[in-house]
């Protein structure tokens, strides 16, 4: 199943580290910024990652566009290579994080 959705910034929360994942509205590229504390907002319904909670990250790829731009992390969820795996793509697109999610049905 592929699920779109379009936000300003992400922030995800690991172990022992967080990750923000936003968008340079300049150039679309997205920005990756380590964070050590939790925002004070809340997790929204509907969010791509919200499927991936309690899955470790399994595997991590950064995407260049054809203009040398920074502008794609995908990020890879599950135990092992029998795991279901939740695919949560980011693209820096119209100053905003496009969010793509692929997952079994």
């Amino acid at each position: 199943m592929l699920t779109p959705a379009v936000v300003g910034s992400v922030f995800l929360y690991f172990d022992d580290y967080g990750v923000r994942i936003s968008v340079d509205p300049d150039t679309d590229e997205i920005i990756l910024q380590p964070t050590e504390h939790p925002p004070t907002g809340q997790a929204l319904a509907g969010c791509p990652f919200n499927l991936a909670i309690g899955k470790p990250v399994f595997s991590a790829w950064a995407g260049t566009s054809y203009l040398g731009y920074n502008d794609m992390v995908q990020i890879c969820f599950g135990r092992d290579v029998s795991d279901q795996h939740v695919v949560v793509q980011t693209q820096g697109a119209a100053s905003g994080v496009m969010f793509w999610t692929v997952h079994p049905a």
